[in-house]
Order: C-alpha cells, then sequence, then structure tokens
C-alpha cells in the first residue's frame, strides 16, 4: 500500500501550472485560427478569394473567381513534389507566386494536388493550373493555350472574360 501526501502549496503548484497550460492552448488554438483565416483569404484585385479546397466543386468555385467564367470544363487531378532544390524554371515559376503571396520554396519536398482546368477550345482557349496543399490554394497560373501564348500567375488575374 501506497500513501501519497500532496501538500497545500503543492496543489496551488499544480493547479497554477495547469491554469498556464490551459491559458498557452488557448492562445495557440486561437493564433491558428487567425492564422489559418489569413492564408484562407486572399485578396486579389479587390476582391477576396477563399483558397479552401474540399473537391472538384472548389475548384471550379476558385475558376469562376480567377477566370470570370463558368465555362470551365471538369478538373483534371495529379500530385506534385515540390523540389528542395530549384533550377532556372521553377525559380521562373515561383516568382509567378510572389503576387500571390506564396513562396514554393516554403513547400519544398510537399506532394501537392495539382489541378488543371480547361476552357475555350484546346487551340484558342486557357489551361488554368491551381496547386493545392493540405486543403489551401498555395499558387498556380494562368496559361494561353496558343502557341505564342502567355502565362500569368494568379494575382494578375482580374476575373473577368478575356476580350474576345
Amino acid at each position: 500500500m501506497f500513501i501519497i501526501s500532496v501538500s497545500g502549496r503543492g496543489i496551488k503548484r499544480a493547479a497554477a501550472g495547469l491554469a498556464a497550460a490551459a491559458a498557452l492552448a488557448a492562445v495557440i488554438a486561437v493564433s491558428g485560427y487567425f492564422v489559418d483565416k489569413a492564408h484562407r483569404n486572399r485578396e486579389i484585385n479587390g476582391r477576396i478569394l477563399d483558397t479552401a479546397v474540399r473537391d472538384d466543386s472548389d475548384i471550379l468555385r476558385i475558376a469562376e473567381f480567377l477566370t470570370g467564367t463558368d465555362e470551365c470544363a471538369a478538373p483534371e487531378h495529379t500530385e506534385i513534389t515540390i523540389p528542395y532544390s530549384f533550377n532556372r524554371v521553377y525559380e521562373e515559376y515561383n516568382g509567378l507566386q510572389a503576387g500571390f503571396g506564396t513562396d514554393l520554396r516554403d513547400y519544398s519536398g510537399a506532394v501537392c494536388d495539382k489541378y488543371t482546368v480547361l476552357y475555350g477550345d484546346a487551340c484558342d482557349g486557357s489551361t488554368l493550373t491551381l496547386i493545392v496543399h493540405n486543403g489551401l490554394l498555395i499558387g498556380g497560373d494562368l496559361s494561353e493555350n496558343a502557341f505564342d501564348g502567355t502565362i500569368r500567375g494568379l494575382s494578375d488575374l482580374t476575373g473577368t472574360k478575356p476580350a474576345e
């Protein structure tokens, strides 16, 4: 048989320690909520985009927001791994992401979801590429499908249909 003796001072210390741990947990939870919300909502050209991605319908919602058209094809999904070291091409692509507030180096080695959404026809349309990590849109681009087409980062999109 064991007898445990606790003084009044020990109980006070234990209660103070538990209270401090609970306060710290509350601060972490609240700050995590606001950090997540800040990363979830991005301002693009004066409009707020919710970047949470749960399924293809969220990808289409984001595509409509960015392109200004609801005539997007069903998204295609693949997985990519962000490399640990960037070559010239990745450095240039990462430069496109800067306006969106993302540095892809922060995701080095991470497996991400890559969604491609086509709109318009195969030759004259465009391809929207979206990169998602842990359910949040972290970057992407819009490429014109024409031979001499341009590529733009997400922050450069206006959400209006291109001139026809």
